[in-house]
């Protein structure tokens, strides 16, 4: 039976100590280290695994403030500024770049299960090519903030609120 992971101590008190603290929260690395009784510093795994474990567990966003100042716990609107397109850039340099290699493809080369699957992934790229253009976007927005005539403003909202991953 294969080993459970198991946190370290001290990721486990930088966790302890960081969880009751509340948005917009600074907290230095001396004082961090002085509450966990170990040396901190931003490049430190303990610290990126607790700040991952905080944010998987307890919906809290902490990130290294440079140089050498110390972690913070972002603030609603922080986080949502942090998130702006953030993940739809590299997914479309990523799109455009699996485009590329499709078209040097000799669709005569490949058998009929290959092909639909082929296939499959050029209608997929193209729909999220498609979700993620600027003039999409522009709909989108015009129809959260109630300026078009599509949908109502609640429906919007509510429909990519749904679509966004729970937590357990």
């Amino acid at each position: 039976m294969p080993e459970r992971f198991v946190r370290s101590e001290i990721t486990q008190r930088i966790i302890n100590y960081l969880h009751p603290h509340d948005k917009g929260t600074l907290i230095n690395y001396q004082e961090l280290s002085r509450a966990i009784e170990a040396p901190i510093r931003s490049t430190d795994p303990k610290l990126r695994s607790a700040m991952e474990i905080l944010r998987k567990e307890f919906n809290q966003i902490w990130s290294c403030v440079r140089p050498k100042i110390g972690v913070r716990r972002y603030r609603d609107p922080e986080i949502v500024e942090r998130i702006d397109g953030f993940h739809m850039k590299g997914a479309k340099r990523k799109i455009k770049r699996g485009d590329k290699n499709a078209d040097v493809v000799e669709i005569k080369q490949l058998d009929p299960s290959q092909l639909r699957h082929f296939a499959s992934n050029a209608i997929q790229r193209e729909l999220v090519l498609e979700a993620l253009s600027r003039q999409t976007y522009r709909k989108i927005e015009r129809v959260s903030r109630g300026t078009s005539n599509d949908l109502p403003t609640f429906s919007a909202v509510e429909w990519a609120i749904n679509l966004t991953r729970k937590n357990k």
